[in-house]
């Protein structure tokens, strides 16, 4: 079984379209679809919730694919960090440096701290012949992220490693 996540709060009341009223009006031609599918929305353990509580929507049909997911859940959950108590998105420090006329490719993620829980680092690659280096990184991102935001680390390397289908595999960027 095929597998997406978003996340969605449950509530009580008897019409579908209801019940993932937080998606908004636009969504709800999706949300009704959603409801004609297999569909769960489960806490972070993996258990049903009940009225009123977020959790993650589950939808899943007999087509199968693993291209996207690997089959495993963990792959889905978003990329979000909680850095210091802040909630932080890599996508917004990406999106900033992909606007950065010296950086070919950049990537960034979220790594375990001691003080923090987590902090947030950026790998950039630059294009050929570009003077890029840590302190020109900073003082590119200082107007385009708020100060929760910046990388706390940020590496020059050589590239960025991807899968097949031009995906980011985070996992190898640790290594």
């Amino acid at each position: 079984m095929s597998s997406t996540t978003a996340t969605a709060h449950r509530r009580s009341g008897s019409a579908p379209s209801q019940r993932l009223s937080t998606f908004g009006k636009h969504r709800r031609r999706w949300v009704d679809r959603l409801w004609a599918a297999r569909s769960r929305i489960l806490d972070e353990n993996g258990a049903p919730v009940g009225p009123e509580v977020t959790g993650r929507v589950f939808v899943g049909g007999d087509l199968t694919f693993d291209g996207y997911t690997s089959g495993d859940t963990k792959d889905v959950v978003d990329d979000m960090i909680v850095s210091g108590g802040e909630n932080v998105y890599p996508r917004a420090v990406e999106n900033a440096l992909a606007e950065c006329p010296e950086v070919a490719d950049n990537a960034a993620i979220g790594v375990e701290d001691e003080d923090y829980g987590q902090r947030l680092v950026a790998f950039v690659v630059p294009h050929p012949g570009a003077d890029v280096h840590e302190e020109s990184v900073r003082e590119f991102l200082k107007d385009r992220v708020s100060r929760f935001e910046q990388p706390r680390d940020i590496k020059i390397v050589e590239k960025i490693p991807r899968n097949p289908a031009g995906k980011v595999v985070r996992k190898e960027l640790t290594s």
